[in-house]
């Protein structure tokens, strides 16, 4: 029986599935990918304070899934991932480099890094090659007709999908977020979007092209992935909506009205889509995906607030955190996926290509889809364990303060490998067991060090099979970071239950960070707890978006009177756009000082960063 499901005669492999007329046609697929949407921004995932009422709906006659994973924190690699049934350590396309001016179709890993970082950082793929088969070429090669609509974000041509499988394409062009970041028309013809009246918004023109693109092929199985630009930077919105969204009170983290109104105008765009199906008739004869590319956005900063909140998820995009990797997805066919129905089975990008082979009867092509799995079990509601997932991130991600790391989620156990990211230099590594901390609070690795020997073990095995580019010990490090903190001058550095301790030998001791939030402009407050062997005249330097250079027009002081007790301290001080990198000279001379509780916030108090030690 299991060859028929994997048999090209749909006919007879949807009977495998579900009983079927022999004369049934395969379904239409419309796969709906929001950019940058996490696994709280929505009501049917719990938000109090978005308003989804079409997605919901959608979730509402379909199954939703409690434990779906985007193949990478970023968008390029997941999108690659997607389309190709592959992780992004296999394909070596692991950092949202789509709209890079330079072509690497072959990356690899440098000797050395600067002396802050303990390891290399592999390069990475800038395009979707060509030779890998798409699943809207496999799907074209069953009879569909193909399209897509949106971002694309993998690569310009020759790269574009219309070299990739797809017969219509609007938008789909190398750009990391709308074209020209912009959402509201005019845009350049080299945009790929149809002329519009000046002010609409870029999404309800794709929810158009949409309509239209459905209408026209309603007769014969059709693959649209349609790919909206929201939610991702920057934060435009339409005004009426964000004026809604300022009387309406936060909850759980999330109250950045420009947000909200970008979500609702996503939620409107899909259902109008949505809407369309019905009233042509289609709903039962067609799949319907929604989800997205990786987790919401913890790092960019508007009117003093994130744009959304991933909690009680830690972390957020550009981390392999849970915030940064879980993401919504609810999948509706008719009434073939139970309505209303939730699924804990774990699923993550590269699982669609061969589910959708499966659901359409076409033959599964492990030799294609090399790390995906087919979850149409799942859809089915029968018990359906999964491998463990793996995501490759191998490089450090400033604006989220994280490092090049590796995890491997296995049932509730969740392990990091950060690749020689320890004190010593060599790998530091996690666990976390997420049946009973979804928050990934409590660090497990000391106290289960059986089950880290065996899941690091798992991870090497999968690095190896997939042969992604790993970070290499880094020669030139000259031993000065602690914890995204790094040393500059004739200093030692260690730390010790949460506390920074730096001893200067010279003059002129400082540490520096990298830190990179679009506040926007605005006040940003530094605050931290510091004891010193000797009085101290310290001082914080910054530089922004505007002002690249440290300089006394960019300094704060302050001053420690009382040696060998603890004082807090508070530093206020003025960005202009996006803060680039803070410095704290804690000394003006030989001695030993220690700091502990470093917080970084918006002067509404908002928490931007935190460096624990």
């Amino acid at each position: 029986m299991k060859f028929l499901c994997r048999s090209a005669v749909f006919a007879l492999s949807l009977g495998c599935l579900w009983p079927a007329p022999a004369a049934a046609r395969q379904p239409n697929i419309v796969f709906m990918l929001a950019d940058d949407l996490g696994w709280m921004d929505t009501g049917f995932q719990g938000s109090e304070y978005y308003q989804t009422p079409h997605l919901d709906a959608l979730a509402a006659r379909g199954m939703t899934f409690s434990h779906a994973y985007s193949a990478s924190p970023l968008c390029s690699p997941t999108r690659a991932s997607l389309l190709t049934g592959q992780t992004p350590g296999r394909l070596r396309f692991t950092r949202p480099s789509g709209h890079y001016p330079e072509v690497v179709l072959d990356p690899a890993v440098p000797e050395k890094a600067g002396a802050q970082y303990k390891a290399t950082s592999p390069d990475t793929r800038t395009r979707l090659p060509l030779n890998y088969r798409t699943l809207a070429e496999e799907l074209q090669s069953h009879g569909y007709r193909t399209a897509f609509m949106g971002k694309w974000h993998l690569g310009s041509a020759p790269y574009l999908p219309e070299d990739q499988g797809f017969e219509k394409v609007i938008g789909g062009r190398a750009n990391p977020g709308p074209p020209e970041g912009k959402y509201f028309a005019p845009w350049q013809p080299d945009a790929n979007i149809p002329p519009v009246p000046e002010g609409t918004h870029i999404d309800d023109v794709l929810a158009d092209q949409a309509i239209a693109y459905i209408e026209e092929r309603k007769a014969e199985p059709f693959f649209l992935c349609l790919w909206f630009y929201d939610v991702h930077a920057p934060f435009e919105a339409k005004a009426d909506l964000v004026a809604k969204y300022k009387n309406r009170e936060g909850s759980n983290g999330q109250q950045c009205p420009e947000m909200a109104a970008m979500i609702e105008t996503l939620d409107a765009a899909a259902g109008r889509v949505l809407g369309a199906l019905d009233r042509l008739g289609l709903r039962d004869d067609t799949i319907v995906i929604f989800t997205s590319d990786n987790g919401g956005n913890m790092f960019d900063v508007v009117d003093g607030v994130y744009p959304t909140s991933n909690a009680p998820l830690r972390g957020g995009k550009g981390t392999n955190y849970e915030g940064g990797v879980r993401v919504p997805l609810v999948m509706a066919w008719g009434d073939k996926f139970k309505p209303g129905s939730k699924s804990d089975a774990s699923v993550t990008s590269p699982d669609f290509y061969p589910t959708l082979l499966e659901l359409t009867g076409n033959a599964l092509l492990p030799e294609v889809h090399k790390d995906g799995v087919s979850f149409a079990a799942a859809l089915r509601g029968e018990d359906y364990a999964r491998p463990p997932i793996d995501s490759h991130f191998p490089h450090p991600y400033l604006k989220q303060n994280s490092r090049a790391n590796s995890s491997l989620t296995d049932g509730t156990w969740k392990f990091y490998r950060y690749f020689f990211d320890a004190d010593d230099a060599t790998d530091r590594l996690e666990l976390y067991n997420l049946a009973d901390d979804v928050g990934e609070r409590h660090n497990l690795a000391q106290s289960e060090p059986d089950r880290v020997a065996a899941m690091n073990a798992a991870l090497g095995t999968r690095l190896a099979e997939t042969a992604a580019l790993i970070p290499a010990k880094n020669p030139a490090y000259d031993g000065l970071t602690r914890r995204a903190w790094h040393g500059k001058g004739e200093i030692e550095m260690r730390t010790d239950a949460g506390v920074l301790t730096v001893r200067s030998t010279g003059d002129a001791p400082r540490i520096e960070t990298a830190f990179t939030p679009s506040l926007g402009g605005g006040r940003a407050r530094f605050t931290f707890e510091i004891k010193s062997s000797a009085p101290v005249d310290g001082a914080l330097y910054w530089t922004d978006k505007k002002n690249r250079k440290m300089s006394p027009d960019h300094r704060v002081t302050f001053e420690v009177t009382e040696p060998d007790v603890w004082v807090g301290k508070t530093l206020e001080f003025e960005v202009q756009g996006e803060l680039r990198d803070l410095r704290l000279d804690p000394l003006n001379a030989p001695g030993e000082v220690s700091l502990r509780h470093l917080r970084l916030a918006s002067d509404r108090g908002y928490p931007l960063a935190e460096w624990d030690f």
